[in-house]
């Protein structure tokens, strides 16, 4: 019988075939690790330590916080606390980026989170995740100005799934492997090297309940896919409020995610640094596409930490399908 890959050979494995890595990489892949880890046990008793509901407080977004948002972003903080490389964290549970025990002179990386994506359905027990992207400080990290990086500068991206197993999947060095967590060993074990979304799938995933708010153009492509299904099942829906979740399946077995913008507000939903980039980076590392709508993902030059962007996310045919609609 083949003996598992842990994500710690994994690693280091890769450590290898690069002579001059310094193990940096490493550590901060296992810090990653080591919170999904932690969240995962943390979810998985939240419901018998009634941990469901709200804090009482609201992010930056108006958004009510859930005692899982906090604890999941209290979690990716404390694992990277006392790790030196990292200087300076993106959250979107935090107004501000947060220095991380005074290193913003001296880490060399930053990193960006979505701690608890998905947090409308902590209470129905649906599949929640964490969104992370990991980028290297090139001319310090002293401001938020210094932390506005293209998602093309990413070093690393990708998302924990929290679900009937824990998966971890991670872009690197133009690849995407996944790894599930074997409870019994408390290893995360690669389970899906070299993941490759295929170029054209059937799943649909978007709320079609605000199609009304829409681009005429994209009000089209919905009558268009609608039709098809009627006609040949071309086309299947698939949404379930959890951006990591929806992707996911996606990333597996084709098809578009989108949460475009609206009418009067172009801006969309979801953010640039900490959710819709990092997940960009995996889709395109996986041969896929993400686009706004205007412009691919990962060229966007940040304003601000907490941006919003629209998105169209997934195989990479049906993307440009569907820009061949918003250019009409």
């Amino acid at each position: 019988m083949e003996q598992a890959i842990t994500l710690t050979r994994h690693i280091l494995e890769g450590q290898k075939a690069h002579p001059g890595a310094t193990g940096e990489f490493s550590a901060l892949l296992t810090q990653i690790a080591l919170a999904g880890k932690r969240i995962s046990f943390e979810l998985s008793r939240a419901g018998l330590l009634g941990k469901t509901g709200l804090t009482g407080g609201t992010n930056i977004h108006g958004e009510a916080v859930k005692e899982l948002d906090q604890i999941s972003n209290d979690i990716f903080v404390d694992c990277f606390e006392y790790l030196d490389l990292v200087s300076m964290v993106v959250s979107e549970e935090m107004d501000t980026a947060a220095s991380l025990k005074g290193k913003s002179k001296t880490g060399k990386y930053s990193l960006y989170i979505d701690p608890m994506d998905g947090s409308s359905n902590i209470e129905i027990n649906e599949s929640l995740g964490s969104i992370f992207s990991i980028q290297k400080n090139t001319n310090g990290a002293e401001t938020e100005k210094d932390l506005l990086h293209k998602g093309s500068d990413q070093l690393t991206a990708g998302y924990l799934m929290y679900g009937p197993c824990t998966m971890l999947v991670i872009a690197y060095n133009n690849q995407v492997h996944g790894f599930t967590l074997d409870m019994g060993l408390g290893e995360f074990i690669l389970t899906h090297p070299n993941i490759r979304i295929p170029s054209r799938g059937k799943i649909i995933s978007l709320n079609a309940g605000n199609a009304s708010k829409w681009d005429k153009g994209l009000q089209n492509y919905l009558k268009y896919t609608q039709e098809q299904t009627e006609k040949e099942k071309l086309f299947s829906y698939r949404y379930s409020g959890t951006f990591v979740s929806d992707f996911h399946r996606i990333l597996l077995k084709g098809g578009t995610f989108l949460y475009p913008g609206e009418v009067k507000k172009p801006e969309g939903k979801l953010r640039l640094l900490y959710e819709v980039a990092p997940l960009g980076f995996v889709c395109e590392a996986a041969g896929g596409k993400a686009s706004t709508g205007k412009e691919r993902v990962l060229d966007i030059q940040p304003t601000e930490i907490h941006q919003h962007v629209p998105v169209i996310i997934g195989s990479a045919e049906n993307v440009d399908e569907i820009l061949t609609y918003l250019s009409h």
